[in-house]
């Protein structure tokens, strides 16, 4: 914990009325006591010594009227300087502070369903009805830690610091002494809030992610990480956590894609114009500068029986991706040259961090997947990232999104 942090706590009420009192009292007695020295040596000091004493009296006063007006612009109308709320919310516990006249706007899914709001009863704290369902995807708002999530990236929207909210601050800044509140903007996502529940419900704590698009038009209707947290009760113990619930893996995990990759494989195929007939003989397919041959998991299945695997033959692409070949999409991959691949990699931008939302105050974005760029000669490894292997790695919501398009 730093040492404003530390200071924040120890401020906060009922603490803070205690301090204050005495923060007061030492104030005005050391003012009673510089009047005194000031008028006992008033009397013995020389005529020509009064302009310099009335002129620090002079000085004093001002100072003092400085600090009260410059108190008096945050008090009645700071709210409508955003850096300072923000500043306010994390370091100022105290109810009449600038942040009470803001009022957050909510954050809905496609059908209204409430996912974040201002707790009615405590204007300055956020509620999340779907608790830890849809605590990565919409984040929370935390004194201490900050913004995450949507909270984050829709913050000047919902905040009411966008350019029709400015407006209103304006309006509010002149009406403060009535004790305005000035409302922030609604926000709707895409997401099915019941979806979400339904798949939070089914991961049941295990880690993962659950990613769901509507190929139709990419709209992202389930945007899940497990294990998660309840954004309601936020505990700091969470940041040391071993299963690292913060961690939203559906944007920011990245992991091997594995079989899941195939089907970018036989995009590429039927672009190139592949023949579809393909040979997967028992002993797997040896790609050029490769030691060992990539072989079809029935191989190992038979060889744990103590049987001998025939292969699959000579099949077309629908079986291979029914069966889910290894030999078939290296091969295929292969024969497509790692040129074609390279252009294939940067279409599917799994190079790229993909945002989900994005204004000009913020954004909610992946992290970059990794796809190596191949030298001509790389073959071998063009063949393990065929079948998902090798150095790729990338984010859940880039493979969603690779489906979703080609179920379009």
């Amino acid at each position: 914990m730093t040492a404003l942090e530390s200071l924040t706590e120890f401020l906060a009420p009922p603490r803070a009325h205690a301090v204050l009192a005495a923060l007061g009292f030492c104030f005005h007695t050391a003012c009673l006591l510089l009047v005194l020295i000031l008028a006992l040596r008033r009397e013995v000091q020389p005529r020509p010594r009064h302009r310099t004493l009335r002129s620090f009296g002079w000085l004093f006063l001002v100072g003092v009227g400085a600090i009260l007006a410059y108190q008096a612009t945050w008090q009645l109308a700071g709210f409508t300087r955003r850096d300072f709320v923000r500043f306010m919310e994390r370091h100022n516990p105290r109810p009449d502070n600038a942040a009470a006249h803001l009022v957050r706007g909510e954050i809905r899914d496609r059908y209204g369903r409430i996912l974040a709001e201002t707790d009615p009863t405590v204007k300055s704290l956020r509620a999340y009805p779907y608790g830890p369902a849809t605590a990565h995807v919409v984040g929370f708002r935390h004194p201490s830690e900050g913004l995450t999530g949507m909270e984050s990236a829709a913050d000047m929207i919902v905040s009411g610091y966008d350019e029709p909210g400015r407006r209103d601050l304006r309006k509010a800044g002149l009406t403060a002494l009535q004790d305005v509140r000035h409302v922030g903007g609604d926000v709707v996502l895409t997401l099915d809030a019941e979806l979400q529940k339904h798949a939070y419900e089914q991961m049941s704590g295990r880690r993962g992610a659950v990613v769901a698009i509507d190929p139709r038009n990419g709209a992202i209707r389930v945007l899940l990480s497990s294990p998660s947290f309840d954004p309601n009760v936020f505990d700091r113990a969470l940041n040391s956590d071993p299963a690292a619930p913060l961690l939203n893996r559906a944007l920011h995990g990245r992991y091997p894609a594995g079989s899941t990759f195939k089907i970018a494989i036989a995009g590429l195929a039927v672009e190139r114009g592949i023949p579809p007939l393909i040979a997967c003989p028992s002993n797997g397919y040896l790609a050029p500068g490769a030691r060992r041959p990539i072989r079809d998991h029935e191989f190992y299945a038979y060889e744990k029986r103590g049987l001998v695997w025939p292969g699959f033959g000579i099949i077309d692409l629908d079986t291979a991706l029914a069966k889910s070949s290894n030999s078939y999409f290296a091969n295929a991959a292969v024969q497509c040259g790692t040129e074609a691949f390279n252009d294939l990699a940067e279409r599917l931008w799994f190079n790229a961090r993909i945002p989900v939302f994005q204004t000009a105050g913020g954004a909610l974005v992946s992290q970059k997947g990794n796809l190596p760029h191949l030298g001509r000669g790389e073959r071998r490894e063009l063949s393990q990232i065929g079948i998902g292997q090798g150095r790729l790695t990338t984010t859940p919501l880039h493979m969603a999104m690779l489906v979703a398009a080609i179920a379009n």
